[in-house]
């Protein structure tokens, strides 16, 4: 039996011994892998952060921001719209000043583009919505209306803009099936 405790505490050496390469070799290969995968993530996160500064950035463009977000296009009046009316009518200028263009701005809501839908101002088609929207010059008592009659689908307008305009008012939409809608008559407005 003295033997036998005697070779027991020799094999528990040699155990924690092999115990322990174990334990270093599996915390080498831990540290390897969790390093790998740290750098992994922080590369993911600096992507990430890359990527939110790029789009915020073309936000800024116009054109872009449109084709971006449709969800611009139903928002209604822009800072920009608002700057170019409060630089035309809310500073008073010499008499002679002449009276600025009356316009009217309508966008396609319901999808990007649609090239084969115009707008019509007295019947006369001013432009078509391959960009999106359309801006007209008016003038009072002509009646402006959206001509779908070409889209084999539903199409939803909206007046986005009316620079002196009183009516069509901004925000007013309408919806073609394959016909023409009226916007309104033009009334000048402040």
């Amino acid at each position: 039996m003295a033997g036998k405790q005697h070779d027991r505490p020799y094999r528990r050496d040699k155990d924690n011994e092999d115990n322990e390469a174990d334990v270093q070799a599996f915390q080498g290969r831990h540290r390897s892998f969790s390093d790998r995968l740290e750098r992994f993530v922080m590369q993911l996160v600096i992507l990430g952060l890359v990527g939110l500064v790029l789009v915020q950035t073309l936000q800024v463009i116009p054109g872009l921001r449109r084709q971006m977000s449709l969800v611009d296009a139903l928002e209604g009046v822009t800072p920009n719209e608002r700057s170019a009316w409060s630089q035309l009518f809310g500073t008073s200028g010499p008499a002679t000043t002449p009276a600025p263009p009356l316009t009217v701005t309508v966008v396609l809501a319901s999808q990007r583009s649609a090239p084969e839908a115009t707008l019509l101002v007295d019947g006369k088609a001013v432009g078509n919505f391959a960009g999106g929207s359309v801006t007209a010059n008016v003038k009072p008592g002509q009646v402006v209306a959206v001509d779908g009659t070409g889209s084999s689908q539903a199409l939803i307008f909206r007046v986005v803009g009316a620079l002196g305009v009183a009516s069509p008012e901004i925000g007013l939409t309408v919806t073609t099936h394959r016909n023409q809608q009226r916007l309104g008559d033009v009334r000048a407005g402040k």
